[in-house]
């Protein structure tokens, strides 16, 4: 499928909806990132270079959460009025892109009133790994070796659950795994989200993604 660009770099095959979220809710960095998350939502991550040779795409999954479907409460937060366990999802994810010396996963939240909200940052994972257990995000001996996390937007180091306005319409979270050649970023355990996820949009080689879904009633 394919987007041509409007005055502005709004893709016109978006609703109007979309391209008016996008535009009054995010300033200029967040609007390129908020239309690389939104692309990805609708199933247009770009193919990868080992995914041409075999005719495979870098591809996630989870034996937990799924594609259009509503979150469980395992990874529903415990703060904020919910009730869930607050657990990071189990993840898997296949045909890295060649030359891939290391992943980050990261959850956003598409739908919050102040633009995209990060839930989760986990980078530095190792090239060799392929899967992510539950609760990683919390118990060091769950996590790849070396692996770091990012303050999210709630100032919590690690993962933070959803947990939107009761009655609000649902909300979907972009979980995402992106592949880049660097072993290391030029970060520190516990730095702030945003300054990761810009990073990760200007060097990742390739990203595959699951978009959930949850509202409270």
């Amino acid at each position: 499928m394919m987007y041509n660009s409007q005055p502005g770099g709004v893709p016109s095959g978006l609703s109007r909806h979309c391209r008016d979220v996008l535009l009054n809710r995010l300033g200029f960095r967040r609007l390129v990132l908020g239309l690389v998350i939104l692309t990805s939502a609708l199933g247009l991550a770009a193919r990868t270079p080992s995914a041409a040779a075999t005719g495979a795409a870098f591809s996630l999954s989870s034996s937990a959460v799924h594609n259009n479907a509503a979150m469980p409460p395992l990874q529903i937060s415990n703060r904020g009025g919910c009730s869930g366990a607050n657990q990071s999802p189990p993840l898997t994810w296949a045909h890295a892109p060649s030359g891939t010396a290391a992943f980050a996963v990261t959850m956003a939240d598409l739908d919050a009133k102040v633009g995209v909200l990060w839930h989760w940052i986990l980078f530095d994972i190792p090239a060799a790994t392929t899967d992510m257990a539950q609760n990683a995000d919390f118990d060091p001996a769950l996590r790849p070796t070396g692996a770091r996390q990012a303050v999210n937007s709630f100032n919590v180091l690690g993962y933070s659950g959803p947990c939107p306005p009761r009655g609000s319409l649902p909300h979907h979270y972009l979980i995402t795994v992106w592949a880049l050649t660097q072993a290391q970023m030029p970060f520190k355990n516990g730095e702030p989200a945003d300054a990761i996820a810009i990073y990760l949009r200007r060097h990742a080689i390739g990203h595959a993604s699951l978009t959930p879904h949850y509202s409270r009633h």
